[in-house]
């Protein structure tokens, strides 16, 4: 133990002042680097964040210029090819280039301009120099406004907004006489203006229709509101809540007329039918009610007094030199105190023939009245045989259906036909043509029988030719 003690080393203080100091610069080399490696990344980070930036800067000014290539090579041939497509060009405008372009008549010449997949969001007026344009394709565009410059494209045959943020689509499309196709599936107009309109997607041929038919009702609402607040209440037109009633009464008298043809009549003709004093219109629909119910008693009387000289005609050309002049009239009497409704009248003008007795000496009002009551059940009963004798033929493809379901769809058919009151010749041929060549319209199983589609090849196949 000695000898091991008197061999080891003590160090001198020199030495441990030495080892000291080196193990404090090790430390602090190692804290120094260590401290300086948030300061390293942080300058490595913002190295690649500068990096991606001028790639990403690089990357938009090369889509930038494909962009430019795309519209000036299109730009260079469209007057030979009368088309520009500019789709899934990422362009957030119309091309300036294309509008500042010195070329008149190119512009005219343009048929076919495609926009789609970009995100433009309106189109400038100046797109009018283009007026020749046949088709326009606007599909997938952020747009939430219909142009309003294409009301001045007025040979425009094709528009496509599927897939834009429209949310509704002008009257002004009646105007535009070319167009053939309009294409607003995907968009918010959908549900719009099929629970508006009662339109179903992409029926243009339906949504001009009723489009016309607002634009002829409102113009008639200002019509009568013109008239109403000029010459019928001129007398009262200072009167603070005039303008307010006169509004009110045409929006409830307008409410008040399905028919829109009677609603024009009557907006053109309102002054035996509206009090002259302002003050004399109850609102909540009583006065509107009120003038429609004198509306349709004049209209009866004018369509009566019409046909009372049809039916004198009838009987001239009935009797001819057979009857006095003052025996046609004495005839006229009698019928019209049995023939009481406008229905019937006009029944006896078309069946004239038939129901006029053909002895001259027979024809009273009651007469003519019984024969005319007579020919109706017959018809009647004319057009049940037609429909039971479609049943029957129908019995006979689906022997496994029940009667009473059969005669459903036979009647469902028959519907298509029935276009007067009573059965007319043209509906009982068609009738009987149909249930003579069943097996050539019926779909082979009855779950597949569609009424509509069953009328539809029957013109296709037996009708075609009448």
């Amino acid at each position: 133990m000695a000898s091991k003690q008197k061999g080891r080393t003590k160090p001198s203080a020199a030495a441990g002042k030495s080892s000291t100091l080196a193990r404090e610069d090790a430390s602090s080399k190692v804290n120094s680097s260590v401290t300086s490696l948030p300061v390293a990344t942080a300058a490595h980070q913002s190295v690649d964040v500068a990096s991606g930036y001028l790639e990403e800067k690089y990357y938009d000014h090369q889509r930038n210029l494909e962009k430019l290539d795309v519209i000036a090579e299109e730009m260079k041939y469209y007057h030979l090819t009368q088309t520009l497509m500019l789709g899934h060009c990422a362009l957030i405008a119309f091309p300036r280039q294309i509008l500042q372009a010195n070329d008149e008549d190119n512009q005219v010449k343009l048929r076919r301009l495609d926009l789609s997949h970009n995100h433009i969001t309106a189109l400038p007026t100046s797109l009018v120099k283009f007026s020749n344009i046949r088709e326009l394709w606007l599909s997938y565009n952020p747009m939430t406004l219909f142009p309003p410059v294409i009301a001045s494209l007025p040979k425009i045959e094709v528009i496509d907004i599927r897939g834009t943020l429209i949310e509704d689509i002008p009257t002004f499309i009646v105007d535009l006489q070319e167009l053939v196709e309009l294409d607003w599936r995907d968009t918010p107009a959908v549900p719009s203006i099929l629970s508006t309109f009662k339109v179903e997607v992409n029926n243009l041929g339906k949504l001009v229709t009723v489009y016309r038919n607002v634009n002829t009702r409102t113009k008639a609402k200002a019509d009568l509101v013109t008239f109403l607040a000029g010459d019928h209440f001129i007398l009262d037109v200072d009167k603070p809540y005039c303008n307010n009633v006169i509004h009110q009464f045409v929006e409830e008298a307008s409410e008040q007329f399905d028919n829109l043809d009677d609603f024009v009549c009557f907006a053109n003709r309102p002054v035996k039918f509206i009090p002259l004093k302002i003050d004399d219109v109850r609102l909540d629909y009583k006065t509107a009610k009120e003038a429609k119910h004198l509306f349709y008693e004049m209209k009866r009387e004018t369509d009566r007094k019409r046909l009372s000289a049809d039916v004198e005609i009838k009987i001239r050309g009935k009797y001819f030199d057979r009857i006095e002049r003052e025996d046609v009239t004495v005839l006229l009497d009698g019928i019209y105190e049995h023939v009481k409704s406008l229905e019937d009248i006009q029944f006896l003008v078309q069946y004239a023939v038939k129901v006029l007795p053909e002895n001259v000496q027979e024809a009273t009002g009651e007469r003519v009245w019984h024969n005319i009551l007579d020919l109706q059940d017959d018809l009647i009963r004319k057009r049940e045989a037609s429909i039971m004798a479609l049943a029957n033929a129908m019995t006979q493809l689906f022997p496994e259906q029940l009667p009473d379901l059969l005669q459903g769809k036979a009647r469902e058919i028959a519907a298509f036909f029935q276009k007067e009151r009573f059965a007319t010749e043209k509906e009982l041929l068609r009738m009987t043509q149909l249930t003579g060549d069943a097996g050539k319209v019926f779909p082979p199983d009855f779950a597949s029988l569609v009424p509509k589609d069953v009328v539809r090849k029957a013109f296709q196949v037996i009708f075609k030719n009448l």
